[in-house]
């Protein structure tokens, strides 16, 4: 009998089952319980949904199948690689992007749109075509949003993210969501600064 490990393709579908339990690493550095943190797979969800909202919308002359490809696969390294932060790899994103590639191919690379999959992984990091920076500012507008949600459910002030997230947006409607985003923020921290 041919079990799922026998079969290249029945491997390939757990890697997003495994995303499920791999925890955002900068989340539980900022001290988000580990039962209150969202995965990889909760996060690649929403940048994959607020890409395809914000890109039908706002972003018309995107290719949405690449981009929604992208959003799909840019974090899916991490079933292997786990969260890596910026200080996990001493800040070389050469060696961050080897990694990533690496475990794509562990992941996918029996897969006959492989190479496909790997440009589209490439593209991402790269930030080479215009979708692939579309979905780069998703990524970091999805983070935001998560943030200001921790705050309010968890009363973790996570002043870094607004920081040094916001700097980082700056296409379009997504900087003008971004500064509504930080005016809510602000407004509930003049109200009640210890209940943000």
């Amino acid at each position: 009998m041919m079990t799922t490990q026998d079969d290249p393709l029945a491997r390939m579908l757990s890697a997003p089952i495994r995303l499920k339990k791999v925890a955002r690493q900068g989340w539980l550095d900022s001290g988000i319980a580990e039962d209150q943190c969202e995965s990889v797979a909760d996060h690649s969800f929403g940048v994959a949904l607020m890409c395809m909202l914000i890109g039908d919308r706002h972003q018309p002359r995107l290719d949405m199948s690449r981009v929604l490809r992208i959003a799909l696969l840019h974090d899916l390294p991490e079933v292997i690689t786990g969260d890596l932060t910026p200080s996990q790899v001493g800040g070389d994103a050469r060696q961050k992007a080897q990694r990533e590639m690496n475990a794509l191919r562990d992941l996918l690379g029996d897969h006959p749109n492989f190479p496909e999959y790997a440009a589209l992984l490439d593209d991402y990091i790269r930030g080479g075509t215009d979708e692939a920076r579309f979905v780069k500012q998703v990524d970091k507008l999805e983070r935001l949003y998560q943030a200001s949600d921790y705050e309010h459910t968890t009363q973790t002030v996570l002043e870094s993210f607004f920081k040094h997230g916001p700097a980082l947006i700056t296409s379009g409607h997504l900087r003008t969501l971004v500064d509504q985003l930080l005016a809510e923020r602000q407004h509930k921290l003049d109200r009640a600064p210890q209940l943000i």
